[in-house]
């Protein structure tokens, strides 16, 4: 009998379990979105993933190199600098970014950032 398959969301997932709060919910953030690490592209730009030693991690200097491809677009871009303001030092003006989000992708961000600051009760219910 086969193993299942382990996914890419999977063992990411696994490796954000003992990350600081921030991070963890930047990754968190990812996954939640979906669309953004079901591309190839956007995966190679900052995803590493080592298949055979079942792990796998975010390079988050790596994406911020990359964010001003041409597979990205500027609801993409919003998204990704803002996951990495809360994983890294990268700076990114929040105002700016907010005006390309989808309403899906704003309530992501919104309860990363509660999740970020330790908070998970918000995180729970936040609908808009």
């Amino acid at each position: 009998m086969t193993p299942p398959v382990d996914r890419l969301e999977d063992r990411l997932s696994r490796w954000a379990r003992g990350l600081v709060p921030p991070k963890h919910a930047a990754v968190t953030a990812l996954l939640e979105e979906r669309t953004l690490l079901a591309r190839q592209d956007v995966r190679r730009l900052g995803i590493i993933d080592g298949h055979e030693a079942d792990s796998a991690c975010c390079d988050w200097a790596l994406l911020c190199q990359n964010l001003y491809r041409d597979t990205i677009d500027a609801g993409d871009r919003a998204f990704l600098e803002l996951v990495l303001s809360l994983a890294s030092h990268h700076r990114t003006n929040l105002g700016a970014q907010l005006a390309d989000l989808t309403p899906a992708r704003l309530e992501i961000i919104l309860r990363a950032i509660a999740g970020a600051a330790g908070d998970d009760t918000t995180t729970a219910g936040f609908h808009l």
